[in-house]
């Protein structure tokens, strides 16, 4: 049997101790390769979870009114407007007749804030809502005698006014501003009338000239208050500043 060197056996522990040192220096490399894995995994996941988004949070839907509700709303709308007209003209009749008492007393006359109700309610949203109260509200805005009375045209009298044919023009014209319920035995009659109506006014303003559209004002005061309170409104209406052209 051959003896080995004991060089050859120092070399042989040499090497054995240097490949366990380079075993032991991969596996400390591996784990230390796991732990930074196994770390940065973790950090990782735990940024992801703080920067998850917060939960959206459910919107509470409005509860959408549904037609019948919106029709009750409306009418209730409709009723507060109709008492508030109503309340405005009997405070209107009561502050005219302390005016009347002022003035016999030699006293300032009152504001008539009844008035400026009225007017307010005339041109908010619906206007005056019913032609009952318009009958009501438009002498009243107007500064209209109810009670006031004017002698009529006869037939010859509108038929002989300058502007006569002029207005039976514009007036034949005006059968589409007709109310559809009217029938066509009854539109003749209401023809003669706005047309007698705008020549009354100007037959006692002379000072006033006719003018295409007229007609369509006569014709919405002529269905709702007929044509004797008519004749007062648009009388007033066109010798006021209200029918006239503007000056710039």
């Amino acid at each position: 049997m051959r003896r080995r060197h004991p060089r050859n056996r120092v070399q042989a522990q040499e090497d054995t101790s240097s490949s366990s040192y380079e075993v032991d220096q991969d596996s400390d490399v591996v784990n230390r390769n796991r732990s930074i894995s196994v770390s940065s995994t973790h950090s990782r996941s735990s940024h992801e979870i703080t920067t998850l988004p917060p939960p959206r949070q459910r919107r509470k839907r409005k509860k959408r009114k549904s037609t019948s509700e919106k029709k009750q709303s409306k009418n209730v709308t409709v009723k507060q407007k109709i008492s508030n007209i109503e309340r405005a003209l009997v405070h209107l009749e009561d502050e005219i007749s302390e005016s009347l008492s002022d003035e016999a007393s030699d006293q300032v006359p009152k504001k008539c804030f009844g008035r400026n109700q009225l007017r307010e309610s005339a041109i908010g949203i619906g206007g005056l809502i019913t032609d009952d109260l318009r009958r009501k509200v438009w002498p009243r805005l107007l500064n209209i005698d109810l009670v006031e009375t004017s002698v009529s045209l006869s037939d010859e009298e509108v038929k002989k006014n300058k502007n006569y044919n002029q207005v039976l023009m514009d007036v034949n014209r005006s059968l589409k501003r007709f109310p559809p319920g009217i029938s066509d035995e009854d539109r003749p009659e209401l023809q003669d009338q706005l047309t007698r109506l705008i020549i009354r006014v100007l037959d006692k303003h002379p000072e006033l000239h006719y003018y295409q559209g007229y007609h369509d004002v006569a014709i919405t005061f002529l269905l709702v208050v007929g044509e004797e309170m008519s004749f007062h409104i648009l009388e007033r209406l066109s010798t006021g500043p209200w029918l006239r052209v503007s000056k710039i």
